[in-house]
């Protein structure tokens, strides 16, 4: 089974979402726009869900063998992720900057997509008041390390149309990352499936947005049959530094 039919059974089963695309819409605005996936907590939140496709190794690659070039680089990744080569790189947080740069334009089309459909949404059932969530299913991209991708999902919350403008997003209130193309390991050495909450600092909705995403944090580790680790929370850059994550595949030899 997919990972996003495990969200989907997870969203009907324990959070007892409605399926937008099972509910009717007023007869005015029937087939003429693209919705949302999911209703929640009596229509309070509503959720997007994307999976994260595509090979992304060609934009990795590129970049190690540009860097190669310059820094004494290993010629191979044999036990180890790239993150854990650019941990001991003297110049890892800039080509981790690189990697994120490469990358960032694909997540932005994403978050482009679910914009517009949370914004459909909300006209359609006229909930205007409701939050709106994009969850980032990654099930194979195993070379995107969750730390980058975090930091994506970071940068494009906080993306402005103007300096001073509105946010470029502004439907999207908050952002889950589920990986099953990873592990988070912990500092006693044991393993964690991944799931990353992001949201914008300062919301005066704070409270309501935690809320809503540590209640899909604890459905999603309550259908894989383990506990929920705040362990893992990050609060800041020098927190997601300390945080190890493990490929599930074996690295791959560039």
């Amino acid at each position: 089974m997919k990972l996003t039919e495990h969200l989907n059974m997870m969203f009907l089963s324990r959070l007892a979402a409605e399926a937008i695309d099972q509910i009717p819409a007023p007869d005015s605005t029937a087939g003429s726009c693209k919705k949302a996936d999911y209703l929640l907590f009596d229509r309070a939140a509503i959720i997007e869900v994307k999976g994260l496709v595509g090979d992304r190794l060609a934009n990795v690659t590129r970049i190690i063998e540009y860097n190669r070039k310059l820094w004494d680089w290993p010629r191979s990744w044999p036990d180890s992720w790239i993150q854990e080569v650019l941990s001991r790189h003297p110049y890892g947080d800039e080509i981790n900057k690189e990697i994120r740069d490469a990358n960032i334009t694909s997540i932005e089309k994403l978050f482009r997509d679910a914009h517009r459909q949370i914004a459909d949404t909300k006209r359609t059932y006229e909930l205007p008041r409701s939050i709106g969530g994009l969850l980032i299913a990654n099930e194979g991209v195993d070379v995107l390390d969750p730390r980058v991708l975090a930091g994506i999902a970071d940068i494009l919350l906080r993306k402005k149309q103007t300096p001073n403008g509105d946010w470029r997003f502004s439907e999207i209130d908050f952002v889950l990352i589920v990986s099953t193309a990873h592990s988070i390991v912990m500092e006693d050495g044991l393993q964690h499936p991944v799931i990353e909450s992001v949201t914008r600092p300062d919301d005066p909705r704070e409270n309501l947005l935690q809320g809503a995403s540590r209640a899909i944090m604890q459905a999603w580790a309550s259908c894989l049959g383990v506990a929920l680790d705040y362990r893992g929370t990050v609060r800041s850059a020098e927190d997601m530094k300390r945080l190890r994550f493990e490929g599930i595949a074996e690295p791959p030899i560039i």
